[in-house]
């Protein structure tokens, strides 16, 4: 018994109109997906940095718990109250208890982009201002 080698058909495959109409259904599935997916990059970095802002004050409820309440003005003007405040949380002092209460990348650079995440001192504590929002304070690094 022989066989005969199978004649390709016409039919495997698509057809131009077939391809078409799948890569059509990509892009509408791409393009409905496609914003969905930076809006949830966008809140990610949100909440990273309202992490960060919470563990500075974290640290500050610690030096006020081992040292003094801190009573540094805020200073909307420049970004030395911030630092001030930065300073007392990252340095080595042998009368706290636990010092360095912050480690890590601490201090950042001052900044008032209004395209970047940064801390702000209010008198009491660090406030994230957001992209968008005016204002002097220390960018939030590694975002």
């Amino acid at each position: 018994m022989t066989v005969s080698p199978k004649k390709p058909s016409r039919d495997a495959g698509l057809s131009l109109p077939e391809l078409l109409t799948c890569v059509a259904v990509i892009g509408l599935v791409s393009a409905m997906a496609l914003p969905h997916l930076t809006n949830t990059g966008r809140a990610a970095t949100a909440e990273v940095a309202q992490q960060k802002t919470s563990c500075i004050n974290r640290a500050l409820g610690g030096y006020r718990q081992c040292a003094v309440e801190i009573t540094i003005a805020a200073d909307g003007q420049s970004s030395r109250d911030e630092s001030a405040v930065m300073a007392l949380l990252t340095t080595r002092d042998d009368g706290v208890v636990g010092s360095p209460l912050l480690t890590g990348v601490w201090p950042a650079a001052p900044t008032n982009n209004p395209l970047t995440y940064r801390v702000e001192w209010n008198g009491h504590s660090f406030v994230v201002l957001n992209p968008g929002t005016p204002g002097l304070g220390l960018l939030i690094p590694d975002l």
